[in-house]
């Protein structure tokens, strides 16, 4: 497979590209500013990094299997204590391995659970905000118990 950087599309082509399949209603900057588009099929490199990925799960899910089935059958080339020593540091690194992640989806909870509130509160201190959105709820039901008035006088 070619880079990218070697395999240089042509500008005006490839912002044509983009508009039409990625960037439906763009803004001035985008026809006023300098452009430069690298890559204007995303399927380019779609397809290559879902090839990557599916061969490092199939070679991590090897190697996971493997040792853990390597662990936990008995062999008589290595002794009990050097076997239960294995299984306490593949335990141990499995945990290593976890604790990170865990932390990394707290933290984008944190942030997520932080954009959310920040709305909230935007809606609840400006007058004009919780006005509209109290009326976007009330529409919704007066539309939702109209349909459902409507529903029941042809199925009942």
């Amino acid at each position: 497979m070619i880079p990218a950087y070697l395999n240089e599309p042509n500008q005006v082509e490839a912002k044509l590209i983009i508009l039409k399949t990625m960037i439906p209603c763009p803004t001035t900057e985008f026809f006023d500013s300098p452009v430069y588009v690298l890559i204007p099929d995303e399927s380019v490199m779609t397809y290559p990094i879902l090839v990557y990925i599916c061969i490092m799960a199939t070679q991590i899910f090897y190697f996971i299997i493997h040792s853990f089935l390597y662990l936990f059958q008995s062999s008589p080339q290595m002794s009990i204590r050097t076997r239960e020593l294995q299984k306490k540091f593949l335990i141990g690194i499995c945990i290593q391995v976890a604790i990170p992640n865990a932390m990394f989806n707290i933290a984008v909870l944190c942030s997520n659970f932080h954009g959310m509130s920040a709305t909230f509160v935007l809606i609840y201190i400006n007058e004009p905000y919780r006005t509209f959105t109290i009326r976007l709820f009330k529409k919704h039901q007066i539309n939702r118990s109209v349909s459902d008035i409507v529903t029941s006088r042809y199925l009942g």
